[in-house]
């Protein structure tokens, strides 16, 4: 969602420069303030679960080398993820309870910033051309 808001700003200053902006594409991109789940933690927790299902039944699809090690490899990081999340949220315990200092992970404070920035970009209209490609299947609130 992050990569079509940062495609449309550009778009958007380089119009406004008076340059020529030929295409925006968009892939799965949403203007977040015309919605107003997002909000909800519980949906934003259903939409990471709905997002697993979607990336298993892809998965289904016949496979060959290049998918496979595509799968094998955000398998892993997500693993990854997992571990770090749940060493975090322990840590945070540990933190509370022992007075101790944090551990760092720079990616995690990199995902809320730009989560953060996301949901507080309010785009204006724009008077070009803009393609957007939808997915078959929506997460919750974004029909």
């Amino acid at each position: 969602m992050w990569g079509g808001t940062i495609a449309f700003e550009i778009a958007q200053q380089l119009h406004n420069m008076g340059k020529k902006v030929g295409l925006v594409a968009m892939l799965e991109s949403y203007n977040e303030h015309a919605f107003s789940v997002h909000s909800s933690k519980t949906i934003r927790i259903a939409n990471k679960l709905l997002n697993v299902i979607f990336h298993f039944q892809n998965m289904m699809h016949p496979l060959n080398n290049a998918k496979m090690k595509f799968i094998i490899e955000k398998f892993r990081v997500e693993i990854e993820r997992v571990r770090i999340n749940i060493m975090v949220g322990f840590t945070k315990v540990g933190a509370i309870f022992n007075g101790n200092v944090m551990p760092n992970y720079p990616h995690l404070r990199i995902t809320d910033i730009n989560d953060e920035a996301q949901l507080n970009y309010v785009p204006k209209p724009y008077k070009g051309r803009i393609t957007v490609f939808r997915p078959k299947k929506n997460f919750i609130g974004y029909d």
